[in-house]
């Protein structure tokens, strides 16, 4: 194929067409959509002459590439995500005004830059559950303002870092208001019996979204904290986790609430309510002192509501004196 083929519009649509078999139905409304609107025959259908020629450009670039058989079929089916995606876009909105598109003295369009990120991601990825929310990603940012080019660069980086089961996750986690609660549950990564070993992966994957600032805990008390002890077998988890920061963005970019139900009802079931003992729980009340622990002599810990059910009166004097011996910290 010439430049000149790879590079036309056609070749854009074949490209789509051969995603069909991973994109399914969106791939073939893509297909159609696109030859639409080449034509100019669009049938009530708004289109976007910007957004066409930054795939026609993009695509055509990648398409002069040596590429293997399934990264092409990947590739073609991200197209078909964002091209669906991007004719419902135009249904509500129009494409953003600030430049996006155009070239720069000294630099291609972001539109082009952004583009060949998220095919280039598409390509390398296994996880082809993936692709519907790359392509999603690309289809939302040309209609947001707001994302600049670093930006944009930025959350490509780290979607493509996150395994699919870590966007099902930050998914589960914004509908799902269900407190966790793992409480020095032992597992040895590597000597764990048979019913917890997807537990042991499901919490590190947790875990590593919380070390990246993806997650966080919310509604709840600040001095309890998340973490993992590799050393002792041990996991905490208390309170409810809330996608956050750049977390919270590839919720709504990617829009994450399509992730199949299926996939989040296996994770639900991997992460089963835990109810503690009450020496339990007074050790999990002191893993995570407050900065200021001087001022809790003397005074009552507050717990989170989910825990201040399990306390009664006998163990919360249990809890002031153990919370009074805690070391002033160096």
């Amino acid at each position: 194929m010439t430049e000149a083929e790879a590079s036309s519009p056609h070749a854009l649509v074949a490209m789509v067409e051969g995603g069909a078999e991973l994109a399914g139905e969106a791939a073939v409304n893509a297909a159609t959509y696109l030859a639409q609107s080449l034509l100019g025959a669009m049938g009530g259908e708004r289109h976007s002459p910007q957004l066409t020629h930054a795939l026609v450009d993009v695509a055509g670039e990648i398409g002069q590439r040596t590429l293997g058989d399934r990264e092409k079929e990947r590739i073609g089916a991200t197209l078909a995500f964002a091209v669906e995606k991007i004719r419902r876009n135009l249904r509500q909105w129009n494409v953003r005004d600030d430049g996006f598109f155009q070239q720069q003295p000294s630099e291609r369009a972001s539109a082009e830059e952004i583009l060949e990120g998220v095919l280039l991601e598409a390509q390398r990825d296994h996880e082809e559950k993936k692709l519907r929310f790359y392509g999603t990603l690309y289809a939302n940012i040309a209609f947001k303002p707001w994302i600049d080019r670093a930006q944009a660069n930025a959350l490509i980086r780290v979607g493509e870092d996150l395994t699919y089961r870590q966007l099902c996750l930050l998914s589960l986690f914004h509908s799902d208001r269900t407190p966790m609660v793992h409480a020095r549950r032992r597992f040895e990564p590597f000597f764990v019996v048979e019913n917890q070993r997807g537990l042991t992966a499901l919490l590190h994957e947790i875990f590593d979204l919380g070390a990246r600032g993806l997650v966080r805990m919310h509604d709840v008390d600040p001095r309890f904290t998340l973490k993992v002890s590799e050393k002792h077998g041990t996991a905490t988890i208390i309170g409810v986790m809330k996608p956050w920061a750049m977390g919270a963005m590839l919720y709504e970019l990617m829009e994450l609430e399509e992730v199949d139900n299926a996939d989040l009802e296996v994770m639900k079931a991997l992460l089963p309510q835990y109810q503690l003992t009450d020496d339990e729980l007074c050790d999990w009340a002191l893993t995570a002192p407050p900065p200021h622990h001087e001022e809790l002599k003397g005074t009552e810990v507050s717990e989170p509501p989910i825990v201040q059910e399990q306390l009664d009166a006998r163990q919360r004097p249990r809890l002031v004196r153990r919370a009074a011996r805690v070391p002033r910290p160096s």
